[in-house]
């Protein structure tokens, strides 16, 4: 984050307006004159260090990875760098030096794992860039919690948690159910999602094609064990 020398002035005049009036001028005038000095440093070193990352990461791979953020750690000297593939990696204050993996913090209790706290963080900033129109959305009377699900309809473990859809919504959980077919567009599921995404009523919809899905499964197993069953006693 990049911050100007006029918002600088403006918060240290805000923070200068309470001292008393019998302060010295002069005394005032040099304090406001260091912090100045010293935010600015902060800021430039701040901007020197994406310069010198970017020209390594960005211009280096002809910009197939992006910096998307980059912010300052519990440690004064080490910075996290956020890049569009979703890693994270952690950049010395010189940004000679980078190095992968996640950063801890000791606790009574155990160990806090501070890089998924961030990963967490930009996941749910994706998430909330998803225009709620583009989900299907299931309401509790009222809502204490909210589970957002990228669901596929022929996956079997995706149908076991909607069959638990009612005890959800009784719990007070919003359930909000996202597109995502595993095999992409040339999948059997993918054509069958667009025309539950597609329909006048998602939800019903929804429902319907869930309903087939079990239907479906259990006739293959059904067929599956008659054929095993046929073939054993065939052997005998």
């Amino acid at each position: 984050m990049t911050v100007s020398t006029a918002t600088l002035r403006r918060a240290l005049r805000a923070a200068t307006k309470p001292l008393h009036s019998s302060i010295p001028k002069r005394w005032i005038t040099a304090v406001f004159a260091v912090a100045l000095a010293f935010g600015i440093g902060q800021v430039n070193a701040q901007q020197s260090l994406r310069d010198k990352l970017s020209a390594a990461i960005e211009t280096a791979s002809g910009n197939q990875l992006k910096i998307i953020n980059l912010k300052k750690t519990v440690l004064p000297t080490i910075y996290e760098v956020q890049l569009s593939t979703g890693e994270i990696l952690y950049s010395d204050i010189s940004g000679d030096y980078l190095f992968a993996g996640d950063m801890y913090r000791t606790s009574s209790t155990g160990l806090i794992n501070l890089s998924a706290t961030s990963r967490q963080g930009a996941n749910l900033e994706k998430l909330n860039q998803i225009a709620e129109s583009e989900m299907i959305i299931f309401e509790p009377e009222e809502v204490k919690a909210t589970l957002t699900v990228f669901t596929d309809v022929d996956c079997t473990y995706c149908r076991k948690l909607h069959g638990e859809l009612d005890q959800l919504l009784a719990y007070g959980i919003r359930v909000r159910y996202l597109a995502y077919p595993r095999g992409g567009a040339d999948s059997p599921a993918f054509p069958k999602m667009v025309s539950v995404w597609c329909s006048s009523d998602r939800h019903k919809s929804f429902r319907s094609v869930r309903r087939m899905g079990k239907t479906y499964l259990l006739q293959t197993v059904k067929r599956r064990y008659s054929s095993t069953t046929r073939s054993a006693m065939n052997s005998v």
